[in-house]
């Protein structure tokens, strides 16, 4: 019964190339049924179609609580569907009442209180059930007492009509009585009097406050879960592209392997890149921290015997997605095993804040930090840096006046490159001949 073009819309974009060509990319809109359906079929071991379902299954709830089954609702439940029907009773009876003659509303509802609740006003109640400032009396009663109040509201509305009552006192009359008459109708059948009902412990304003954040937290999770998706499928790491000279892998190990740099600024650049989607090393299980330690400790003495000093390691770690833009070129966790000494170590680790600390484990995992060690192996970090992406690159280039260079995107350093891959190649095929497994 639905119009699949109005349903599956293409959206077709224009996208730029590197070499200054547009690309015509084939895209779709979705309806909102379509998405439904979509999320309802798929796997919901995956995060982003369980919170998917999660977020229709809410929104379905809201517009269909009122054709369930009463029983099966909870008791907030049914106060919240209570409530509606007496928001609208007394919509309704105000029309009625106002064509009746009354001018003085509060006057008018006091006096169905009165007759309701023994006498008492809608100060009175307002007082007894020591509320806050302009809380709602009706949003602090149970499901018992507002269907008592339903009832005397929609009594009223009846007898107004049916009786053409006309005048402010007749209507006021009326519905002191109808009220005074609901109370005997509870008392008849033995039931408890309005005003000895328990208040509930939290009002309905709060409770829809609760749930609408609920709500914002579980669309947030979503729009995260769907941020990620989508980084995840264009994320050159998590789909690597072995044709490429950067992408030769070098080594690989139960949850990492290593390639050489794309932009390599010097001879001896290699990146140590998770195999899991993670967005900073701050995020490695144990078993994984272990391996990652491993292989740090592995390639300093690497480039300690392939070109005579000990290299610079380092991440920018980024575990806040908010400042992810800032804060990494690619959100995907890697480090960086460069064969370079600062020529002035010192003012780099005062200029960025850098602070000691004794182990990779104690890497922050909350804000987006910059982690490094010094050829002396010594382990700095900082999360008190300018929010520049490359920014360790920077200071790289500025050491070999590069400065301009700086930018893996445009400038690739091949040469480097197929320096790194041959002289690390040639060290690991030695070893090899000597008997030894590469990845001891």
């Amino acid at each position: 019964g639905f119009n699949i073009d109005e349903q599956l819309v293409e959206v077709n974009k224009l996208s730029k190339r590197n070499n200054n060509a547009v690309a015509n990319i084939q895209d779709y809109k979705l309806s909102r049924y379509i998405c439904y359906l979509i999320v309802q079929n798929a796997d919901p071991s995956k995060e982003v179609v369980a919170l998917g379902q999660t977020y229709f299954a809410i929104q379905t709830r809201k517009q269909e609580i009122t054709e369930q089954e009463y029983d099966s609702l909870s008791d907030d439940e049914k106060r919240f569907y209570q409530r509606k029907l007496t928001k609208q009773g007394n919509y309704t009876l105000q029309k009625v009442a106002s064509s009746a003659g009354v001018k003085n509303m509060a006057e008018f509802h006091n006096a169905g209180y009165k007759g309701l609740y023994n006498g008492e006003t809608a100060d009175d109640i307002f007082k007894r059930k020591k509320l806050r400032y302009r809380e709602d009396i009706l949003d602090n009663m149970n499901e018992d007492e507002l269907v008592a109040n339903l009832f005397r509201i929609n009594q009223t509305k009846q007898k107004l009509l049916k009786d053409n009552v006309q005048g402010e006192k007749e209507a006021k009359d009326v519905h002191y009585e109808v009220g005074k008459k609901v109370r005997r109708a509870i008392a008849d059948i033995g039931g408890m009097m309005p005003e000895e009902m328990p208040t509930p412990k939290k009002s309905l304003k709060e409770l829809e406050r609760e749930r609408k954040q609920l709500e914002n937290k579980e669309q947030n999770k979503l729009e995260e879960a769907k941020y990620m998706s989508d980084r995840i499928q264009k994320c050159p790491f998590c789909n690597i592209d072995k044709t490429k000279l950067a992408n030769t892998i070098l080594d690989e190990t139960k949850y990492f392997y290593t390639t050489p740099s794309l932009g390599s600024l010097t001879d001896g650049y290699i990146l140590i890149t998770t195999k899991r989607h993670v967005n900073s090393m701050s995020e490695l299980t144990i078993e994984e921290m272990e391996e990652y330690k491993i292989l740090i400790k592995k390639y300093r003495e690497v480039f300690k015997k392939v070109y005579q000093k000990y290299p610079i390691v380092f991440e920018h770690g980024t575990p806040n997605l908010k400042d992810s833009i800032n804060a990494s070129s690619v959100i995907h966790a890697h480090t960086h095993v460069v064969n370079h000494n600062y020529k002035n170590e010192n003012i780099l680790i005062e200029k960025l804040k850098f602070k000691r600390i004794d182990k990779l484990e104690n890497m922050l995992s909350n804000k987006n930090y910059i982690f490094y060690i010094s050829p002396k192996n010594e382990i700095y970090i900082t999360n008190e840096f300018e929010p520049i992406s490359q920014l360790m690159r920077i200071e790289i280039a500025k050491d070999l006046d590069l400065v301009n260079k700086y930018d893996w995107r445009k400038n690739d350093f091949n040469d480097n490159i197929i320096l790194t891959i041959s002289k690390l190649n040639d060290y690991f095929d030695n070893i090899e001949n000597k008997g030894s497994d590469k990845n001891e």
